[in-house]
């Protein structure tokens, strides 16, 4: 069951949405949890409530490697020196109703979209991409590994403007709908 839901917003984006739940659902991942998919969650959660936007949100990893641990402490200290708290959260692995259960599967790098894509149910709901699809300003289409690269800083760099691009393209669908009567 996914762990935060928050309440709506305003702005908007480009980016095509797919059809989603009310509130929509969306879960990050990366391989094992501990670094930037649970960064994601902690950052999107954030920005999302400034932005008054009502989902559902949660990560996950493609490994079992660090199930029922906490966030790596050196991606929670760097987070948290940016006013993003993740020592609640706690790894898990994803499993087959994610893909049904969430709108958006978003995937850190590309060896991560390939086994989410290897493990997805063929009538699956969920849409899978890449995080970074929603930063084109970044220049760089996936999120390198900080447990390896310990470059921390650039994660949350990342992510903040991968963040922003969904919650503008949210924002961006709500008012769409809304122009159309609510559909």
């Amino acid at each position: 069951m996914p762990r935060i839901t928050i309440q709506p917003s305003e702005t908007n984006s480009q980016h095509r949405m797919p059809q989603l739940q009310d509130p929509p659902r969306i879960l990050f991942v990366c391989l094992g949890n501990i670094c930037r998919s649970p960064t994601a969650e902690g950052v999107f959660v954030r920005l999302a409530q400034e932005a008054g936007l009502v989902v559902v949100v949660d990560s996950c990893g493609t490994s079992d490697w660090h199930v029922g641990q906490a966030p790596y402490a050196p991606m929670q200290a760097a987070a948290k020196a940016r006013g993003y708290d993740l020592s609640t959260l706690k790894a898990r692995q994803i499993r087959l109703q994610d893909f049904d259960e969430f709108d958006l599967v978003l995937a850190m790098d590309a060896d991560n979209l390939a086994g989410v894509q290897a493990l997805r149910p063929a009538n699956a709901r969920a849409r899978l991409q890449l995080l970074l699809g929603y930063a084109a300003e970044a220049g760089v289409e996936q999120v390198p590994d900080p447990y390896y690269s310990r470059d921390f800083d650039q994660t949350i760099d990342l992510v903040e403007q991968a963040a922003q691009g969904l919650i503008r393209a949210l924002i961006a669908r709500r008012d769409s709908q809304l122009m159309k009567g609510g559909q």
